[in-house]
């Protein structure tokens, strides 16, 4: 049996074959995966920067930072950097503005703007993404230049619309010089102030300078605020010591706000850098600040420096004798008050200052004389005149005065004090007939003037003008209530012509004003009894008794009335009181025992038997033997038992 030959086969020789190729391709799958992960890197990427072109001018803004652009800006996206091949996967994208559009051509930014508001800021935000991922970002701030609001401000319609637009962009650009200038033009134009300072001030804080200074004190006089314009005047003497024109005018500003004492020590600072043949001004402003300011000795020196340079200011005399007056040495005073009146002698208001000081020194010759030359100056001068009254009524010359009133008059008839002053002269010297009618002027001119009506009062009753006089007694009983002399004579006026109803209209008026009067009440009183009005009478002869329980006059008055108004028993009441203040008066002790005999009769014609024989023995007793009084006692006994046995 023949057997097949087995050939045996090398296992390693396939194997061998098939590792290289197998081999190669690993290698290859290595590298291009290692090479796509390279050029990916999708699992870092990275947002460089992104390129633009604004207004044909590539520019790079770095993954972060912010673009500023304005709305009139020609955009387009050159390029976006990324650590990523190709870019490969990456979008741009903002939630309010249309991006992409600026990667295939250029745009106007206005365009692209919501509602094309181009003077609004806008900030946006653009991110770089990489599919769902953010890998970046830039911000794009969109607002308008300088120019487009300028040029906004130019075309607006009216002050109002151009301020606002003003404003708007101020705050857009804080720092910017030609809108605050423009700004502070429109402020002033309307008048706002307030607006205007703010802007001055902020620029003085960041830029100090005159112009700026000299700005602000303007508005600040607009404002009438006198401080803030002293303290930017003294800002402006910081930056320029040496100007002597800016320190007169803060000195000028100090006076006017009435800082006299500051303003003295802008005054002498700027005499010490002034020339002598300069200083008269200054010299007078010290003289008038330190005699304001009561500093009269210090205000001297200055007013002499001036008169040395101006000799003929008579003004100048004047003031110095004033201040020599005011510190007490009236002997200077009085050499240069005389001074000023050799220098103009037609100065009548020296001429009587200086009168006026003689006349207080008793020199009154001296005085009349230069009244004189003042007189014949100006002879219609009051003043003068009235002076020259001084002088007659110190030498007690009633004659001239009464002359120097007249003429004084004749020049002013409304000069009523003289007219009453005349008056009076006239009624002390008893020509009451000549001071009639100066008072009679003077209460025409003054009719509540007390005084005037008193003298017309007294001029009257010495004239027996009872009409006048009694007219004259109303109206101080007006005027002077509470004076009841008056009264006095209306009560004998109106008493003679038995105006009686008149008495007392005028008595009770006169009784409102003043209730306690005892002598209207017996006005009153005299005139209701003549007048037939008893029980008013009575009601008043009470309220004075009420005051003088023991008037015996009185009482023996209301006795009679009751007695009179059949009021027995009231009546012997009365005199009953006066016995018991003085027994021996013979009119109650003879009307006493009269009026109780009557009163028993009354008792008696009314039945009352008891009391009728009651009060006819009291006269019994008061009078033993009063033969009428015995009489009817035993007709009223005989009555009282027939009374009693009958019961």
């Amino acid at each position: 049996m023949i057997k097949r030959r087995q050939i045996k086969r090398r296992p390693h020789t396939l194997k061998k074959g098939l590792l290289i190729p197998l081999f190669l391709l690993l290698i290859i799958l290595v590298a291009g995966w290692w090479t796509w992960s390279y050029l990916s890197n999708t699992s870092n990427p990275q947002f460089n920067y992104l390129k633009i072109s604004r207004n044909s001018e590539p520019i790079k803004v770095l993954n972060g930072e912010s673009i500023i652009l304005s709305p009139r800006d020609r955009i387009k996206i050159l390029d976006t950097s990324t650590n990523l091949f190709l870019d490969r996967g990456i979008t741009l994208f903002t939630s309010t503005l249309d991006v992409n559009i600026l990667l295939y051509k250029e745009v106007i930014l206005a365009d692209l703007l919501p509602n094309k508001d181009i003077f609004k800021r806008y900030v946006f935000t653009l991110d770089v993404n990489l599919g769902n991922q953010k890998i970046g970002y830039i911000d794009m701030v969109i607002e308008p230049g300088l120019s487009d609001w300028l040029n906004k401000a130019n075309r607006a319609i009216g002050s109002k619309r151009k301020t606002l637009v003003l404003e708007d962009a101020l705050q857009l650009y804080p720092d910017n010089m030609d809108i605050k200038k423009r700004l502070l033009n429109e402020y002033r134009g309307q008048k706002k102030w307030q607006e205007a300072a703010l802007i001055l001030e902020e620029t003085a804080r960041q830029n100090p300078g005159i112009d700026v200074y000299e700005e602000l004190i303007e508005v600040y006089k607009a404002l009438g605020q006198e401080d803030l314009i002293i303290a930017t005047q003294k800002r402006l003497i910081e930056l320029d010591p040496e100007n002597s024109e800016l320190r007169f005018q803060l000195a000028t500003l100090l006076e006017e706000a009435g800082k006299s004492r500051d303003a003295i020590v802008e005054y002498e600072a700027l005499l010490k850098v002034t020339s002598q043949q300069d200083a008269l001004p200054l010299y007078l402003i010290l003289g008038y600040l330190y005699n304001t300011t009561k500093q009269y000795e210090k205000a001297i020196p200055y007013y002499l420096k001036a008169l040395e340079l101006n000799k003929e200011d008579v003004n100048l005399y004047h003031n110095i004798s004033y201040l020599y007056e005011k510190i007490g040495q009236q002997k200077k005073a009085d050499e240069y008050l005389e001074k000023a009146v050799e220098r103009n002698s037609g100065d009548t208001r020296s001429l009587l200052e200086l009168a006026d000081r003689l006349i207080e020194q008793e020199s009154l010759t001296k005085a009349d004389k230069y009244l004189d030359k003042a007189l014949d100056s100006d002879p219609r001068s009051i003043t003068a005149l009235l002076l020259k009254v001084k002088i007659a009524e110190k030498r007690k010359d009633q004659g001239d005065i009464k002359g120097l009133y007249k003429r004084i008059l004749a020049i002013d008839p409304h000069m009523m004090t003289l007219v009453y002053n005349l008056g009076v002269m006239e009624y002390n010297d008893g020509n009451f007939s000549d001071a009639l009618p100066y008072m009679d002027r003077y209460t025409r001119y003054y009719p509540n003037k007390i005084s005037g009506h008193e003298f017309l009062f007294e001029i009257y009753k010495k004239q027996k003008m009872d009409d006048f006089a009694y007219k004259e007694a109303q109206m101080l009983s007006k005027l002077k209530p509470g004076d009841i002399s008056h009264y006095s004579y209306i009560f004998e006026y109106l008493n003679s012509r038995r105006k009686y109803t008149e008495i007392i209209t005028a008595m009770e008026k006169g009784l409102n004003v003043n209730p306690r009067s005892i002598t209207l009440r017996k006005y009153l009183i005299l005139a209701y009894l003549n007048n037939g009005e008893d029980d008013l009478a009575i009601d008043e002869i009470n309220e004075i008794l009420k005051v003088n329980p023991k008037d015996i006059s009185l009482l023996l008055q209301l006795a009679r009335l009751y007695e009179k108004q059949v009021r027995y028993s009231e009546s012997a009441g009365i005199y009953k009181k006066i016995l018991a203040v003085f027994p021996e008066h013979k009119e109650a002790r003879e009307a006493y025992p009269a009026i109780l005999m009557k009163y028993t009769g009354q008792l008696e014609r009314g039945g009352e038997y008891q009391e009728a024989l009651d009060i006819c023995k009291q006269v019994m007793d008061i009078s033993p033997g009063h033969k009428e009084a015995e009489d009817t006692y035993l007709r009223l006994k005989i009555k009282v038992l027939s009374n009693s046995t009958g019961k």
